[in-house]
């Protein structure tokens, strides 16, 4: 088990990739669904950010600094999944570019099995 620190948006971003992903395998699809349950907003985190979704563009408005943002524990299928949906992405943004290399750093180190 691994433990990462998301920030809102980070859940946000990753919510919207899983959700987009294509799974090769329907028990691929549990794992994932199990992930997106650890980072989702919760209806009272959406409700306090007016968090909107239109068409494919999600805009919120954080109440404080630090809102959302949270300690998420991963089982080491769970980060392989999500390694492995990271690695998908095709045209990232550079914006995005350093929260999902420390991410990668984190899930890979989770995943690696020991010698």
């Amino acid at each position: 088990m691994t433990d990462i620190r998301l920030s809102f948006y980070e859940r946000i971003s990753i919510w919207n990739l899983i959700g987009n992903y294509q799974a090769p395998r329907l028990k691929d699809v549990a794992v994932l669904l199990r992930v997106i349950e650890k980072v989702r907003p919760t209806d009272k985190e959406m409700e306090e950010a007016q968090l909107v979704q239109k068409d494919s563009q999600m805009s919120w408005q954080s109440p404080r600094p630090g809102y959302g943002d949270r300690m998420v524990a991963l089982e080491a299928e769970e980060a392989a999944a999500l390694a492995q949906v990271f690695d998908s992405i095709e045209n990232v943004r550079v914006s995005d570019g350093a929260w999902i290399c420390r991410l990668m750093e984190s899930l890979q180190a989770a995943t690696m099995q020991p010698v």
